[in-house]
């Protein structure tokens, strides 16, 4: 997706019987080149999640492409990053990532521990059109404007709808052009012009993803869909874009289990940092290995309706 969903990756255990876990994180995106393997261990209750200090070190890395009988068709070695401990690179730096096949990958450990996952990347798809380039937020009384819709073609997945993902990039955020909708979610009457200029809470919304969205829910015609963005995901006015991500099983299951545990700042009963029924298709270790097919749309604008052209959220009185 257009940014890496990050594990949180802490033990629920009592801390007496904790025993480290090894924890992945790698997404391999149809036709880009083979996605890096970030390896670190799982942290004791109560400890700060540190990705360098808990990295696995020096591991025997490779990502097999298997053929469907299940047998090994191309084996990808990786080595480790110099300067990033526990971040692990392909040694081949054309190979792509080829739609509709299926791919393992096998971690061997320092200490002995054998990690193993695999993933049936998604099959591509195109951006057939796009409905423009500006278009104007709803007024303070929503009244219904054009939005944003891309018409792109299916992706294809065996035994199962397409899901997607689509993201929401601000490309040129700042409080300044935030949407008063968001100025009253992010921040209390009680902020200070000063406060407001110094704070970068913001960062967080330039970057809006919607829920896992199954293309039943978009209006299709033979093999096209049209995917419209809904305001609510707009944080920011100015130029924007948006990218629809077709996601695996894995990465399907992987954010259904952060939605009930809440940690991504959601409704869900645990506390941020524990997956206690993590669904992660992982054996030998807990994490995500998955895959995804994504196209972009071309930079639009989000421009401000003639009510909001004034507006100005360090204006606190």
């Amino acid at each position: 997706m257009a940014s890496a969903l990050l594990i949180a990756a802490c033990d629920t255990t009592d801390p007496s019987l904790h025993t480290p876990e090894v924890v992945v994180e790698s997404y391999q995106v149809a036709n880009e080149p083979l996605g890096a393997v970030r390896l670190s261990y799982t942290a004791d209750v109560g400890d700060v999640y540190d990705f360098t200090a808990l990295s696995v070190k020096n591991a025997e890395v490779r990502i097999d492409l298997m053929q469907g009988d299940g047998t090994v068709e191309t084996s990808f070695a990786y080595a480790e990053v110099d300067t990033l401990p526990g971040v692990y690179v392909s040694a081949n730096a054309v190979a792509t990532v080829q739609p509709l096949r299926t791919y393992r990958l096998s971690v061997q450990t320092q200490q002995g521990e054998t990690v193993t996952a695999e993933t049936f990347v998604p099959g591509a798809f195109t951006v057939l059109a796009q409905n423009g380039t500006d278009f104007t937020y709803p007024g303070n009384a929503f009244a219904p404007t054009e939005q944003p819709e891309l018409t792109v073609t299916r992706s294809d997945y065996p035994g199962r709808n397409a899901f997607y993902i689509f993201s929401t990039e601000a490309l040129d955020a700042s409080v300044a052009e935030m949407t008063p909708l968001y100025v009253e979610i992010i921040y209390d009457d009680d902020v200070t012009a000063d406060s407001l200029r110094r704070d970068t809470e913001y960062f967080k919304y330039v970057i809006n993803e919607s829920p896992i969205l199954n293309e039943d829910n978009y209006i299709i015609a033979g093999d096209q869909i049209a995917i419209q963005l809904p305001w609510l995901a707009v944080a920011f006015f100015g130029p924007h874009r948006v990218t629809v991500n077709a996601i695996d099983d894995n990465v399907y299951d992987y954010i259904r289990s952060l939605d009930v545990q809440g940690g991504d700042g959601g409704n869900g009963t645990t506390s941020p940092g524990e997956l206690p029924n993590l669904i992660d298709h992982i054996d030998g270790g807990i994490g995500i290995f998955g895959s995804f097919a994504r196209q972009s749309s071309q930079p639009f604008t989000i421009n401000r309706p003639a009510e909001l052209r004034d507006y100005d959220p360090f204006d606190r009185d």
